[in-house]
């Protein structure tokens, strides 16, 4: 990244910040717990900044949010079996 410019690291803090917040319903608004979302959206800047393809940020995406369903399904019905 330092062979591109104070652009690349303006556009990589941009879609960081705005990854977290386009998230903001996840945190009920809390601004400290937009951290994580930011470094998540930071994640996916240097995905996408590797492979230059945008799939690999949606497929990572879906499978991480495939995993918190199926995690959330699985405690549900632990919790209707007690």
């Amino acid at each position: 990244m330092e062979k591109r410019g104070l652009t690349t690291w303006l556009m990589f803090i941009l879609s960081s910040v705005l990854f977290g917040l386009i998230h903001w319903n996840n945190f009920n608004g809390d601004l400290l717990q937009m951290i994580p979302y930011m470094f998540v959206g930071a994640g996916f800047a240097v995905i996408y900044y590797k492979s230059q393809n945008i799939w690999q940020n949606i497929m990572t995406h879906f499978f991480f949010d495939f995993i918190q369903v199926l995690a959330a399904g699985v405690m549900l019905i632990v919790s209707l079996l007690q």
